[in-house]
């Protein structure tokens, strides 16, 4: 188990170089035209010999508990063959949303450390080129349609025209519903009927970004909310833990699972599975700046069967390959999925 405080260990230096991105099925991306940087099939070759992929990182506690920006480079960098196909530099700030964290920047430094913190500020981290720029808003946010509407104008004025300078296409990250209503959220309803709600409100942010975006750079969902329905629908006592002691927040298990479903929609495959099945699942966050709160109790972290359900519930939502050992509820998944996709507004 990783010390919950932040780990020393500095990144090392990583290129610079430009990759080719993998294709998307459409419950994962919109359709995007090729274009000299666009998607490309998964490639089953030694990612050692592959470019690396650039992966910049905006948003709040829902990438920073657990250190999601570190786990992506754990589940691109550690398997036998490999020397780390992802780069990632990020931007996060506790509580915000789009807007806030345009205003404040950075508010990572009593958490990851002041050497360690990322980009001090979004236009910062988005000064270079990038190939994929992930982000998520405060999660009530998209679920109402005033705040949804005031997040979508600030996609088209402000953060638009930083990602056309920068080249990276817009990953936006689709939150979880909380466990049970919290926060002012109660007439959100409960999770599903929540969860329906970000769903409806992330595909208009794709929509709108999609629109003052050049083809190229066509904007991708990752459903990581309808990833948490899924296994609430398969395992609730699982789902129940994929939440911290607050019932908002990721736990390890949450966090894992947010990882896979980011990987799959930007590479169109999931992390290998020597890369991110590890025997002792520790090695996943051996680099971790911050776990969760210093003063909280620590969470567990998955076991390798729990991994395993997690990657095939992943790859169902994303639609692409699973080679995880089936265990008995993803057999039954198919139907589930369908009913939890067709069903939603």
């Amino acid at each position: 188990m990783p010390n919950l405080s932040r780990n020393t260990a500095r990144r090392g230096d990583v290129g610079a170089s430009r990759s080719m991105g993998a294709t998307q099925s459409a419950s994962c991306c919109a359709s995007r035209r090729r274009s000299p940087r666009s998607a490309a099939k998964p490639d089953t070759r030694r990612r050692s010999m592959m470019p690396k992929v650039s992966i910049a990182l905006m948003g709040n506690s829902v990438l920073y508990y657990n250190d999601v920006p570190r786990l992506l480079e754990a589940f691109g960098g550690s398997d036998l063959f490999d020397q780390g196909v992802v780069e990632q530099d990020s931007c996060l700030r506790g509580g915000v949303g789009f807007s806030q964290l345009l205003a404040k920047g950075n508010g990572m430094e009593d958490k990851f450390g002041a050497e360690d913190q990322g980009s001090p500020d979004v236009s910062s981290l988005l000064s270079r080129p990038w190939d994929y720029v992930v982000m998520n808003d405060y999660t009530q946010a998209p679920a109402r349609a005033a705040s949804r509407r005031a997040s979508i104008d600030v996609l088209i004025d402000q953060i638009a025209p930083m990602l056309r300078r920068c080249g990276g296409t817009p990953i936006l990250l689709e939150t979880w519903a909380y466990r049970a209503p919290t926060k002012g959220s109660d007439d959100l309803g409960e999770h599903a009927e929540f969860t329906a709600r970000l769903q409806e409100g992330y595909r208009e942010y794709a929509a709108a970004l999609a629109a003052a975006l050049p083809p190229e750079m066509q904007p991708r969902v990752a459903p990581v909310g309808t990833a948490f329905l899924a296994v609430r629908e398969l395992r609730k006592k699982l789902w129940r833990e994929l939440f911290h002691t607050d019932g908002v927040h990721p736990s390890p298990l949450g966090s894992y699972l947010e990882g896979l479903v980011i990987y799959a929609t930007v590479f169109g495959s999931l992390p290998s599975a020597a890369a991110s099945v590890p025997d002792d699942p520790s090695y996943l966050w051996a680099r971790a700046r911050r776990m969760q709160p210093a003063n909280a109790p620590p969470n567990r972290l998955p076991t390798v069967e729990e991994m395993n359900f997690l990657r095939g519930v992943a790859a169902k939502v994303c639609a692409v390959p699973d080679d995880s050992p089936k265990v008995r509820p993803v057999m039954q998944f198919t139907l589930t999925l369908t009913l939890i996709l067709t069903l939603e507004p």
